[in-house]
């Protein structure tokens, strides 16, 4: 048999099999992604009532404070999880036993997936602000724009990249997305909060005086 089919084979048996333990440390990184993410689920939830609650009735005050308080909740959350993540690579991943190259290819992957989390954060918590405020549409949006990009950059970056730039996919689809939901925002802060009248009693000058 000639040696060249032979290495051609090998070759193509080795990648196949990088690939498959590539796509297995998937599920891992899934499981270790919800943790961060638990606690804004949570959160979403919760400020989805209250936001409602003061929107209906037309404290525009207080709904500027519970998103400030969420914001700044969310960011420490997710900055937490990106640390430990580019921290502690390896005892996350002992936690589901993985060893050799699935261990070196989660290190890399979970290093590189770990930058999401602030922006998935921000978009989730965005997301729970439009619900809040009677603009379910624009969070159906960003979820249908999120699955379209990342399809597409998963795809590209599977042809031109290597293995570990697949990864790079996540990043690109949730930095694409927050700034999206930003966007969706500030025209909801405009359209809807802003119009709002302040609750604020300002106190009457000419009495004081």
């Amino acid at each position: 048999m000639d040696r060249r089919f032979v290495a051609h084979v090998r070759s193509r048996s080795s990648k196949s099999l990088l690939r498959r333990r590539h796509w297995h440390s998937a599920p891992r990184y899934v499981r270790l992604q919800s943790i961060v993410l638990i606690p804004i689920w949570g959160l979403k939830n919760t400020v989805v009532s209250i936001i409602s609650y003061n929107y209906g009735a037309g404290k525009r005050e207080r709904i500027l404070k519970t998103i400030r308080i969420c914001l700044i909740a969310t960011v420490a959350i997710t900055l937490g999880g990106l640390l430990i993540f580019q921290l502690i690579p390896d005892t996350l991943l002992a936690l589901f036993n993985a060893q050799g190259e699935v261990l070196e290819i989660g290190r890399v992957a979970l290093r590189i997936v770990s930058f999401v989390f602030p922006f998935s954060g921000l978009t989730l918590i965005l997301g729970a602000f439009f619900q809040a405020l009677g603009n379910s549409r624009k969070t159906l949006l960003t979820s249908v724009v999120q699955l379209v990009i990342m399809l597409t950059s998963a795809m590209i970056l599977s042809r031109i990249g290597t293995v570990y730039t697949v990864w790079s996919a996540f990043v690109i689809t949730e930095v694409l997305v927050a700034m999206l939901a930003v966007i969706l925002m500030k025209a909801v802060n405009n359209k809807t909060i802003s119009r709002i009248p302040s609750n604020i009693v300002k106190p009457d000058l000419a009495a004081e005086m």
